[in-house]
């Protein structure tokens, strides 16, 4: 799976927002961070990453975006070939339940939830000096919403800050 956030800007302290698995380079994150995982060569999954203000600094200075992405890994690839044989109602119902992770690095909260629009982006992809080339890639019609914290931290607290979102 490939990630990429929203734009290609450099921020403050030199940090970048293009993120690809195969540089294993993180970028600087936020309190909330919108990643789409490409899953197919035309379809992505949005991911949406928030963070406590007091912990943006320890998640960018470890540079845990890449261990996170490849801890969620089997949670995406799991969900997506489970609910293709379940019904919509069904798959929303299941989205509602929230879901916790323990790693030594991190703990995380997440779930999915649905979404009645379905969207789409394009990629720019130059070819040479004076050509582009624009190619669609649809996002499902539901995103992954993970909340990240300490390894220490209390789950109750991180299932509250949840659902608080």
């Amino acid at each position: 799976m490939e990630s990429f956030l929203h734009g290609d800007k450099k921020l403050r302290h030199g940090c970048h927002r293009k993120f690809t698995s195969h540089t294993m380079s993180s970028p600087c994150l936020r309190t909330r961070n919108v990643i789409h995982l490409r899953i197919t060569p035309s379809t992505s999954l949005r991911v949406i990453i928030y963070l406590r203000q007091e912990n943006i600094a320890w998640f960018n200075e470890n540079g845990l975006l890449p261990l996170v992405i490849s801890t969620l890994q089997p949670v995406v690839v799991n969900h997506l070939v489970t609910t293709q044989a379940k019904s919509a109602a069904k798959r929303k119902k299941e989205m509602e339940i929230f879901h916790t992770l323990n790693h030594d690095s991190f703990s995380l909260a997440y779930r999915f939830t649905w979404h009645d629009i379905h969207q789409a982006i394009m990629l720019r992809e130059p070819l040479e000096e004076t050509s582009t080339l624009y190619r669609p890639l649809s996002i499902y019609p539901y995103q992954l919403s993970v909340s990240i914290d300490h390894p220490q931290f209390n789950h109750t607290i991180l299932d509250a800050y949840f659902r608080n979102l």
